[in-house]
């Protein structure tokens, strides 16, 4: 004879709720194991580190919107929001926030101050001929004000990070190149294959885009 259920009785009938704590359990180590594998097989956030509010020091030379300390560190220099920084040149104190990611570093300007001394500019090192693939980003996001800073879900961010004049980089095989010398507003948070000549200024690589 089958079992038969009433809904308003205290007990399911032996058979149906032997299966009824079986299904239970299935779909309860079901949903553990897709939450388990969801949350291993994403990948850590960056090491990365933006100083809001903390405001520091730098010296060195401008040249552009780089600025080079007496340490030979390039710091590339960009204004607040989406925006890029006024170039200018000579020996200069520097007051901002640091950006910073895997030790490669820019300052969110907030005052720039003409000192004494010569200016020293790092002259830039030709590396040679070099084709990257990777993809294209704002450094500022990716180097610490956002985290993540680069993917599919940023590119409308990044996009606008660069028409505001932050400068654009290309990360391949896990490095950062800052790029010169091309228009890659549009392409921002897209991969890409860029060919050019490879630079270093101080501690900064720089692919100058052919």
């Amino acid at each position: 004879m089958e079992e038969f259920y009433v809904g308003y009785q205290s007990y399911a009938p032996k058979e149906l709720g032997a299966f009824l704590r079986r299904l239970a359990v299935a779909l309860l180590v079901f949903v553990l194991l897709v939450a388990g594998g969801v949350v291993f097989t994403q990948g850590g956030f960056a090491k990365s580190y933006f100083g809001f509010g903390v405001l520091e020091t730098f010296e060195g030379t401008v040249d552009g919107a780089w600025l080079t300390t007496p340490g030979k560190q390039a710091l590339a220099l960009v204004g607040e929001g989406k925006r890029g920084f006024a170039t200018v040149r000579g020996h200069v104190r520097v007051t901002g926030q640091r950006i910073e990611r895997d030790g490669v570093a820019m300052i969110e300007v907030a005052s720039i101050t003409p000192i004494a001394g010569a200016a020293t500019p790092s002259a830039d090192i030709d590396l040679g001929p070099l084709t990257l693939t990777g993809e294209i980003v704002d450094t500022k996001c990716y180097l610490g004000v956002m985290n993540p800073g680069a993917g599919k879900l940023h590119k409308d961010c990044a996009r606008n990070c660069l028409r505001g004049g932050i400068p654009a980089g290309i990360v391949a095989a896990g490095k950062l190149y800052f790029l010169a010398g091309a228009d890659f507003k549009e392409r921002a948070g897209t991969r890409a294959t860029v060919k050019g000549r490879a630079l270093q200024r101080a501690d900064r690589l720089i692919l100058h885009v052919e």
